[in-house]
């Protein structure tokens, strides 16, 4: 089972098929295909194929069962060794890698208690359990409350849940919206740490009736082995009298052929925060972790590069190209400090009436950057 992406997952057990072609002028007989491979993230569940004989310029395939573990890093290159045996004392011996890419995400909550184990609400205690159908499942359900009536902003959190590999998740669940007064907001917020939260979805201010919704989340976390999502209410819960809940069910989208680029990076000078650094390649983003690793999704092309923080000079790195499905590409970066001694960029003048304004932008602040895709 790998998912029929022809790609082996972490957590997934599939055939490993080698297929080998006799170049030479003679007939290979008896032959024996050995497999191994020291990788604590696999298991070769068979090591050893019987392939039988090859005529001159006939080809062949081996085939071997391999299982993945489900804490396997995405990106992460196994190296395999094979050893051919055959009659006549024939013995050749080669190595080749493959990559371990997506985790298979498959989320389904009904709040039959509340909250959910491994779930949490922060913020304030408008969202509660229900023993109501208002959103159109079957009871209980998850309800934003009017009462009491506060100014805040209020998640309901799912728990942790590994996506590492994927660049899209399939987001789908019950509700309706009771609106007495268009003054908030409400959406769909993710994150990769529990702490800094990014919009993924804005859902209207308006009266909605129950109906079952989908969305596709492509935010800069997904791909975190610890990607969260939360339904979030902003403003004044008095102005809605309720937002409810019911039948959240959330799924991998199988990820287009695409390479990695990874690295680490450093910062020197200031103080910084490494969660904040931006790494960008035309529309695609992500974040590194604490200790500066980052690793971005790229389908094949070639792109210019940005790494960049408030306060530090964005390096900028030409011409990284993917030139084939599963490539990794490493580049590390360090970003300076940006100082007095930096020059000012984007320098514009701007006449208003007798005033002369000048505009322009420190080296290294980049604005909104954190802003994720719907």
């Amino acid at each position: 089972d790998d998912g029929i992406n022809y790609i082996l997952d972490a957590g997934e057990t599939s055939n490993l098929l080698l297929n080998l072609k006799n170049s030479g002028g003679f007939e290979g007989d008896q032959l024996f295909v050995n497999l191994s491979c020291n990788d604590e993230y696999v298991t070769l569940n068979t090591t050893e194929f019987d392939l039988g004989t090859l005529q001159p310029n006939e080809t062949g395939s081996a085939e071997f069962e391999i299982s993945a573990s489900s804490d396997a890093p995405s990106g992460h290159e196994v190296h395999l060794n094979y050893v051919i045996n055959g009659n006549l004392n024939y013995s050749v011996s080669g190595d080749f890698s493959i990559y371990l890419i997506q985790v298979p995400v498959d989320l389904t909550e009904d709040f039959a208690i509340f909250p959910p184990s491994g779930w949490s609400t922060e913020g304030g205690t408008n969202w509660i359990g229900s023993e109501s159908d208002d959103a159109g499942g079957t009871p209980p359900e998850a309800i934003f409350s009017s009462n009491p009536n506060v100014t805040a902003t209020q998640r309901l959190i799912s728990k942790p849940i590994n996506t590492l590999g994927s660049t899209e998740l399939e987001l789908t669940f019950t509700q309706i919206i009771l609106n007495l007064n268009d003054d908030y907001t409400i959406g769909i917020q993710t994150s990769s740490d529990g702490e800094h939260w990014h919009q993924a979805v804005t859902i209207p201010s308006q009266m909605f009736a129950a109906a079952t919704v989908d969305y596709s989340i492509s935010s800069s976390d997904v791909g975190s082995q610890n990607f969260r999502f939360a339904f979030v209410f902003d403003g004044y819960s008095g102005n809605i009298s309720e937002w409810a809940l019911d039948d959240v069910h959330l799924v991998s989208v199988l990820s287009p052929p695409h390479g990695f680029l990874i690295g680490n990076i450093a910062l020197n000078g200031g103080n910084g925060n490494m969660l904040d650094v931006t790494v960008s390649a035309g529309t695609n983003s992500t974040f590194p972790d604490e200790s500066g690793h980052y690793v971005l999704y790229l389908v094949p092309g070639t792109y210019n590069v940005d790494f960049s923080l408030a306060g530090y000079i964005t390096c900028t790195v030409e011409n990284i190209t993917i030139s084939e499905n599963l490539e990794v590409i490493t580049q590390d970066v360090s970003l300076e400090q940006t100082d007095v001694s930096n020059i000012p960029q984007n320098l514009t003048v701007t006449e208003d009436e007798n005033s002369v304004i000048l505009s322009w932008e420190i080296p290294g602040f980049v604005p909104s950057l954190r802003t994720a895709k719907n």
